[in-house]
């Protein structure tokens, strides 16, 4: 899966405030593929070029990407490190019998694989 973006909480991009209209609405569980048709502008900076399964292809400058992806946005290899990383955590809580740590990473385990899951699954649809 090539450079893909999963949105982990539901966010509106607003292409500029003289086009109210142009409004994008991305879900969480969504993807967003990153192109490789990049621009730069001297008064805006690079523009990075996006795609989804539901939107044509847009140009977003990289600043907002950025406040975008801290706030919205994992890679999909994040996801399954963090998948990973909380079921190592859960196999060692059990080991420990350590019932606060056990219940905090099976918690967040269970949010990134339904988050995962839910992204898989769409995934094959599309791909059908």
């Amino acid at each position: 899966m090539k450079d893909c973006l999963i949105v982990t909480r539901d966010f509106t991009y607003h292409r500029g405030p003289s086009n109210p209209h142009k409004c994008l609405h991305f879900k969480k569980g969504e993807f967003i593929y990153i192109g490789d048709d990049h621009h730069y502008v001297e008064s805006i900076g690079w523009l990075v070029s996006l795609h989804t399964d539901t939107h044509p292809p847009f140009f977003i400058p990289s600043a907002y990407l950025e406040k975008y992806y801290l706030n919205n946005l994992y890679m999909y290899s994040d996801i399954a490190l963090s998948i990973n990383y909380h079921q190592l955590k859960v196999d060692q809580s059990l080991d420990r019998r350590d019932a606060e740590l056990f219940q905090y990473h099976s918690t967040q385990l269970s949010y990134w694989n339904q988050l995962m899951n839910g992204s898989d699954e769409k995934q094959k649809v599309v791909s059908l």
